[in-house]
């Protein structure tokens, strides 16, 4: 089986924990660009470390992933949010375990040539905002083959409703999707102007923004996007971010999420 192949399906399996995603492969000594952004939340929204492994009937790990799971601390008010986070969470657990126990099988049929935790997933999850009205995180993910040399670095988002439980997609949060176009264009070039795109920006946005597939977050000040590496750009480069200001761009999104 190529490993190529497994990392392009263990990427399907995270994406089906999320509500957006976008996945890039990325060499395995390129960095990945983690949001900046960490906002006085009024909702104690906890981040948890976990780890998950597979061994052999020796006890050797075959393969590994940590990862973050949330939970609302002590909330006894927003009881919907904390289920749906529990949710989010226990499907985030349920794709860890099924992940690293097809990268076990694919360990064991390499025989005699199997390497010891050759394949390893590391995940952190970022809470871009917590407040009454809606709870937006990142996760950044990678998955790392130490065979070839290569990883593969995904962002995904995730978001719910503060009150209701209901989990955001993108058409329930921006109510005029087409008008970000320009300014989600204009700020890469700003931003990222002296790098080579290996797509159409215009068209690619566009196309993006009509199915909604943007990996995007809420934060404390501004509207966040992010593009994984090999995206829109070299998959040498780290991802890429960019964010829209609150001040500028509120009226693009649905009343009850503007701030």
């Amino acid at each position: 089986m190529k490993r190529a192949f497994i990392l392009a399906n263990i990427t399907a399996i995270l994406l089906l924990t999320s509500g957006c995603g976008s996945e890039g492969v990325n060499e395995a000594d390129a960095g990945s660009s983690a949001p900046s952004e960490e906002v006085n939340n009024t909702l104690n929204v906890v981040v948890s470390s976990n780890t998950e492994m597979e061994t052999n009937d020796v006890g050797s790990v075959l393969s590994s992933s940590s990862f973050d799971t949330l939970s609302l601390y002590h909330d006894t008010i927003h009881i919907a949010a904390a289920e749906s986070v529990a949710m989010y969470s226990e499907n985030v657990t349920k794709a860890r375990k099924a992940e690293i126990a097809e990268l076990k099988e694919v360990a064991l049929s390499y025989g005699d040539d199997m390497k010891y935790n050759e394949y390893r997933s590391d995940s952190s999850t970022v809470v871009m905002r917590a407040d009454d009205a809606i709870i937006s995180v990142i996760e950044i993910d990678t998955l790392v083959d130490d065979n070839s040399g290569e990883e593969k670095v995904t962002y995904l988002c995730y978001a719910c409703d503060s009150a209701t439980g209901a989990d955001l997609y993108f058409e329930d949060v921006f109510v005029k999707p087409k008008k970000l176009a320009t300014p989600i264009k204009n700020a890469l070039y700003y931003s990222y102007g002296d790098i080579e795109y290996t797509v159409d920006i215009e068209s690619y946005i566009n196309e993006r923004l009509e199915s909604g597939e943007l990996v995007w977050a809420l934060g404390g000040d501004a509207i966040h996007f992010y593009f994984s590496p090999g995206e829109i750009a070299d998959k040498s480069l780290d991802a890429l971010h960019i964010s829209l200001s609150y001040e500028d761009y509120n009226d693009l999104l649905n009343a009850s999420y503007r701030w």
